[in-house]
């Protein structure tokens, strides 16, 4: 199968949990020999100073890669239509020529150029990893990471995309799939979860679990409230007084008060853009990740942490009630309250029969759905069902 994958930013620009999914899916997709192409962004908000050494096209284990010459900022849409436009040219192009059989795109701005340039004569495919659902008051609203105004625009086009009459959606949790019913019968919205590289996480070398170190993983975003994760770790140290916390993250507008009170406190650690490999390393030698999320589809992060052994605690949203209900690896408490998050920490860490079953069958949950496989395969049987219903008319 041919497959056009639409998407703001890729490899080696894996900002977020839905760069990573989008790569590491087109990888396993090409071993399972299909030809995939993907469309995407040059010009990162993030990474601006080295946007210049991208190529315009190259191949990354064996994906064709398609970048706009043209300036494409992360967050910045009105000044990306010139990008937008040419990336929907050069897709126009491809399934004229017969090279397409299937696009699949990634929400939000990539749905410019996937669907106008399919215009139902293949199958177009949007694969939603986070929908702004549960934002609906004033106060929801202030909680998602573009504020009142990013998120207003977000469910404008969410009006428009979602009311389109696809063959088939993907998403990354049953209760985004909930969600999604009210725009296509659940039987046309697949589930795929995340996933990770088991191979690579177990070849990655660390010492000995530290009882005592806590880690958060994530954007220092309101969303992420990792304010609340500092918050419950000070006061848990009030009974467990060797607690600390490593932050590791991108950045993001909570990032100068978490530089100063790393700098301050001899018990707060911050990393910001570190290797893979000292990501996993810092998973595995932690005993706990504190990941008090206000807002998620399916994060990739404590699928991660699982991976490494290393039990999840959050807030009790849906998304982590889910995946605490198919994972077996994680504890929640009641939403915004740090300090009930401080007093499972704090039962967790001293009950280590607990805290390690948690752990074993955390893993054992990856090790048997959870991997860039087993999640591409369940892809691939989705693209091809896409395929026949759109030939079916």
């Amino acid at each position: 199968m041919n497959i056009a994958i639409c998407t703001d930013l890729f490899y080696p620009r894996l900002e977020g949990g839905g760069e990573v999914h989008t790569y590491n899916v087109a990888k396993q997709l090409v071993k399972l020999g299909h030809n995939v192409t993907v469309l995407c962004a040059k010009t990162s908000y993030f990474s601006k100073e080295k946007d210049h050494l991208l190529e315009d096209e190259e191949i990354i284990n064996g994906i064709q890669v398609l970048r706009a010459r043209k300036p494409y900022e992360y967050g910045a849409t009105l000044s990306s239509l010139p990008a937008l436009g040419e990336l929907y040219r050069r897709l126009d192009t491809l399934v004229s020529d017969g090279r397409v059989d299937l696009v699949n795109f990634t929400l939000y701005r990539p749905w410019v150029p996937a669907w106008f340039a399919t215009r139902n004569r293949v199958p177009c495919v949007p694969t939603v990893h986070l929908t702004s659902e549960g934002f609906g008051s004033y106060k929801g609203w202030t909680h998602y990471d573009g504020g009142i105004v990013g998120g207003l625009s977000q469910r404008l086009i969410e009006s428009m995309i979602f009311k389109i009459r696809y063959p088939l959606m993907l998403t990354v949790s049953e209760c985004q799939r909930e969600f999604l019913s009210q725009f296509l019968p659940k039987n046309r919205i697949k589930v795929v979860y995340n996933g990770v590289d088991l191979a690579y996480y177990d070849s990655v070398r660390s010492k000995a679990k530290n009882p005592y170190q806590l880690i958060f993983i994530g954007w220092l975003k309101r969303r992420k409230n990792v304010l609340h994760a500092v918050k419950a770790v000070e006061i848990a140290r009030g009974r467990l007084r060797n607690l600390r916390l490593v932050i590791v993250s991108g950045g993001g507008e909570y990032e100068p008060l978490i530089k100063k009170l790393s700098q301050r406190s001899d018990y707060i650690e911050y990393h910001k853009k570190i290797s893979d490999a000292e990501k996993v390393r810092l998973l595995k030698e932690s005993s706990l990740l504190v990941f008090p999320t206000l807002k998620e589809g399916f994060s990739l992060v404590p699928i991660e942490a699982l991976a490494c052994r290393t039990p999840f605690m959050g807030y009790d949203i849906p998304s982590m009630r889910e995946m605490r209900d198919v994972t077996g690896g994680g504890a929640l408490v009641e939403g915004m309250n740090f300090r009930a998050l401080a007093n499972e920490i704090v039962e967790l860490i001293t009950d280590r029969s607990r805290l390690s079953g948690m752990a074993e069958r955390g893993r054992k949950s990856v090790e048997e759905g959870f991997t860039w496989e087993a999640v591409s395969r369940k892809e691939e049987r989705a693209f091809e069902e896409a395929v026949r219903l759109h030939h079916d008319g």
